[in-house]
């Protein structure tokens, strides 16, 4: 009677197993996966269609996704990484993780793009830029005064510690702006750091803390993106903060997705890489991540997009620059700034 209990057991056990269904594990930052990120949303669509479930891991941002992988190296984790932009592309290369997407993007609508390597699936654009908090007072009660121009916002003396940005050793848009600045002032950009430094109040570890202390009144300008206006307008319904557009121009940033070679579900995953560029998901990416889509859409962009200002020059370095010199480019601005 035990062993014809146990054989019923092992077979029901069996039958269990092999419903199981696949589990696609992927790492992407913060915000795609938060409850009002576009994360919640994908995974539930994709579901429908996979017969698997999508299981999201989190952390702050791109350049914590890589450095976890490399960590990983032996054992990555995770099938899929979401959330890789250009200036990490090339060192996301040289680490051997990746496979080819075998996903092709028709009609793919993306100004000025960098060459990448097959292995990266574009999903998302955008321009950094600073915004403005158009209620926000100075000491003086005062309602501080917009800049026009980068220059006019390394030097205003009005505007002394009233910015916030992210650290470029912890955060993508941290290191995002020593490139913008890199890509204007070139030789002089260590000088541009000194302006810089003096209208710092915070510099944040990653994006979420810099713009929440924004949010809270903390400064009256913080570094994120152009279309973090957009956010506001149509979710907030508000026009309280402001994107800065910078007659010099605003450095434009791609983000991709990956397929890793030690992932146990190659189909699956580049399914979900070809379901990221569809158009219902990209009419997600455009209502909750907050960035431009990669492909036009035939419902259009939300209202709020039409409400915001785009630049009219769009500067860019490329990947394999970024690889060479980022160490020395990172060193040159701590120094500067860990100076009392």
């Amino acid at each position: 009677m035990n062993l014809a209990l146990c054989l019923i057991l092992t077979a029901l056990s069996s039958q269990a197993i092999a419903g199981e269904k696949p589990s696609l594990r992927i790492y992407t930052y913060d915000s795609f996966a938060s409850e009002w990120g576009p994360g919640p949303t994908i995974k539930k669509e994709f579901e429908k269609e996979c017969a698997c479930e999508v299981k999201f891991i989190s952390v702050a941002d791109g350049y914590a996704l890589l450095a976890r992988l490399k960590l990983e190296k032996s054992s990555p984790k995770a099938d899929l990484i979401v959330g890789l932009d250009e200036t990490l592309t090339t060192a996301a290369l040289e680490t051997g993780l990746f496979t080819p997407s075998e996903v092709t993007i028709e009609n793919l609508n993306i100004p000025k793009p960098l060459k990448t390597s097959p292995i990266f699936v574009p999903y998302d654009y955008g321009s950094y830029a600073f915004m403005f908090d158009t209620q926000a007072k100075n000491s003086k009660g005062q309602l501080f005064t917009r800049p026009t121009s980068m220059a006019e916002l390394l030097t205003d003396p009005n505007l002394r510690k009233s910015i916030i940005i992210q650290d470029p050793r912890s955060s993508a848009p941290g290191f995002a702006l020593l490139l913008w600045l890199r890509s204007l002032y070139q030789d002089r950009t260590a000088e541009k750091y000194l302006e810089l430094k003096k209208q710092v109040l915070t510099v944040s570890p990653g994006w979420s803390e810099s713009y929440k202390l924004f949010t809270s009144g903390e400064a009256p300008i913080v570094f994120s993106y152009t279309t973090s206006e957009a956010y506001h307008r149509e979710e907030e319904k508000t026009d309280r903060y402001q994107t800065i557009i910078f007659k010099e121009g605003h450095y434009a940033v791609v983000e991709y997705s990956a397929l890793l070679k030690s992932s146990k579900h190659h189909a699956l995953g580049q399914k979900f890489l070809k379901f990221l560029t569809s158009t219902s998901t990209q009419a997600t990416i455009a209502s909750k991540n907050w960035m431009y889509p990669i492909r036009a859409l035939p419902t259009g962009l939300p209202k709020s997009y039409s409400q915001i200002p785009v630049p009219g020059h769009v500067l860019r370095i490329s990947p394999s620059e970024i690889l060479k010199q980022r160490g020395s480019w990172i060193h040159e601005w701590q120094t500067i700034f860990s100076k009392n």
